[in-house]
């Protein structure tokens, strides 16, 4: 169907959606599956903020492809999504810096990149991300963008105009479509009733789309925003 680009379903139908396709991928490595539930315990109103298991699946795929030599995240969490690329390059031994501002989050993803033998390569720095970037040296072949949501734009323009990503690098910047509200008003307004205790979540519609704006007007670059997950960017050079 050409002219379908996601499919149209409810949050129900999502879910389920979600679980057939994680049956019918391969088998996520323990560490990722073991630190998706902790998560799910530890935080079950902010467990959305780390990838679900199918988007585990697939950044582990697209990552053994590109077969990075060094990667970058911005905004561990939990360490989910570190673990994930963590285990998609055992091959390679790339390096993973991933940077972090909260001490919590740090402690738990430490603990668990310790307790799955993790932290001989993946590197995590506590700041701000803006703060965080020019202390970091060298070139980076895949980029992964899922911290503050409101300062995209400025993340973006910093690896490109300080060359951070290297020439055939990938930047993947996450949950670009923001549940819809970046092109439907009626669904800004179901998140502003859905976050009532969380009001900032809502307000990053407009950077979001701000920074979608920006992305693929940059001439540097080739942006695609893809309809997966709460919307994946994709950006390489031209």
């Amino acid at each position: 169907m050409k002219d379908t680009c996601i499919l149209p379903l409810n949050k129900s139908q999502a879910a389920r959606a979600g679980d057939y396709c994680t049956q019918h991928s391969a088998v996520l490595p323990s560490s990722v599956a073991e630190q998706a539930r902790l998560t799910e315990k530890l935080f079950p109103d902010l467990a959305d903020m780390a990838p679900s298991n199918p988007q585990c699946s697939w950044m582990m795929s697209f990552t053994r492809v590109l077969r990075p030599s060094r990667i970058l995240e911005l905004g561990t969490f939990t360490g989910v999504s570190a673990l994930a690329f963590y285990e998609a390059t055992r091959d390679t031994q790339a390096e993973i810096t991933t940077i972090e501002m909260s001490e919590k989050f740090l402690q738990i993803s430490g603990a668990a990149f310790a307790h799955h033998g993790a932290d001989d390569r993946i590197q995590t720095v506590q700041g701000e991300c803006l703060k965080m970037l020019p202390t970091l040296k060298g070139e980076f072949d895949l980029i992964y963008i899922d911290a503050a949501n409101d300062e995209y734009e400025a993340y973006t323009r910093y690896i490109l105009d300080h060359k951070l990503l290297s020439s055939r690098g990938v930047l993947l910047v996450d949950d670009t479509l923001h549940e819809g509200a970046v092109f439907d008003a009626s669904l800004f307004d179901q998140l502003k009733e859905q976050y009532r205790d969380y009001p900032q979540y809502p307000g990053w519609t407009g950077p979001i789309h701000k920074f979608n704006e920006y992305a693929v007007s940059d001439d540097r670059v080739v942006s695609t925003l893809l309809p997966i997950f709460n919307g994946v960017t994709q950006i390489t050079w031209k």
